[in-house]
């Protein structure tokens, strides 16, 4: 489904490519989405994924907190430097891609994304996490790489389920 498709009965939306600077704030309605890709990637005639292109995003609505069903959420390849509080209140949020953006850092309210499985932070300019990542109890999944940090907060060292933490391309000490 693309954006010019989309209904408030939605349960996917690809905003890919489509040149957006915001999001629309009119998002809100989608209250069934349960996954929205803002970055596009590129795939081979094999359908394998081999790169993402970026698209022109700077800024996320804050109306994204009405989207109570979203499952997945792939933010990939923007311009977005911070993220809206507003994000914590997706409480069904499992998979998180905010990959290549030029995040600095990350609201406390994160910590409240307590079903999140898979986070991807890679490739961002985030030099510290607040503490409350450690309430992300579900997290299985971590990519941290070509960030700035030099530390982590030792609630990481106290999740129950991580398995996977890639801390490459970091100055972590």
């Amino acid at each position: 489904m693309n954006g010019k498709q989309a209904t408030e009965g939605a349960t996917e939306l690809d905003l890919s490519g489509k040149g957006l600077t915001v999001v629309p704030s009119e998002i809100g309605k989608l209250t069934q989405l349960k996954k929205l890709i803002l970055g596009k990637y590129q795939y081979n005639d094999k359908g394998e994924f081999i790169g993402i292109l970026r698209n022109h995003l700077s800024a996320l609505p804050r109306e994204i907190e009405q989207l109570h069903q979203l499952e997945e959420l792939l933010i990939v390849g923007n311009r977005l430097e911070t993220l809206p509080p507003e994000l914590g209140q997706l409480h069904n949020l499992r998979f998180l891609s905010l990959r290549s953006n030029q995040l600095n850092a990350l609201p406390p309210e994160f910590g409240q994304l307590h079903n999140l499985q898979s986070l991807d932070l890679s490739n961002n300019q985030l030099n510290v996490l607040p503490p409350e990542f450690g309430l992300l109890i579900n997290l299985r999944s971590l990519d941290l790489r070509s960030n700035q940090l030099s530390w982590l907060p030792a609630e990481i060292q106290q999740l129950p389920n991580l398995k996977e933490l890639d801390l490459s391309g970091n100055p972590v000490k």
